[in-house]
Order: structure tokens, then sequence, then C-alpha cells
């Protein structure tokens, strides 16, 4: 498994990682493919509410996609 190493963003990596498209994700995850880019441009606020769904689907914890540890969010 490669790990998420501060290049591009953490959402968009995994996302790729998985094989999945941005529309393909964003069905999965119950979100726009709109919110998604936004996310993924870092246009979007990263709520912990909406991102839960998304690292499930990426089978990562949510301080991965945010950047800190679970008790900071």
């Amino acid at each position: 498994m490669t790990a998420y190493n501060k290049g591009p963003n953490p959402i968009a990596f995994y996302r790729e990682r998985a094989g999945l498209t941005q529309e393909q994700f964003a069905a999965q995850a119950g979100i726009t493919v709109d919110y998604l880019d936004g996310l993924e441009k870092g246009m979007k606020a990263r709520l912990t509410v909406r991102l839960k769904p998304v690292a499930d689907i990426l089978d990562v914890p949510v301080e991965e996609l945010v950047g800190r540890p679970a008790h900071q969010i």
C-alpha cells in the first residue's frame, strides 16, 4: 500500500489509488462531483461529517484526509 506523501490532495490521491473516477467516487460517497472537485482542489471546507463516508470508501481514517489527528478535528 502506497501512503500519501504530501503531494497532491489526499482525497484525489486515495481516490485515484482506488481506481475511481470523480463520478464513481461522488456517487458512492453521496456527494456531487462539483463538491468532490472542490474538496480535491482545496476550495471546499473539509467538514468531518461529510468526510466520514469519503474516508470509509477510501479505507483511510478521516485524519489522513485532513492532516490532523482525530482529537484535533
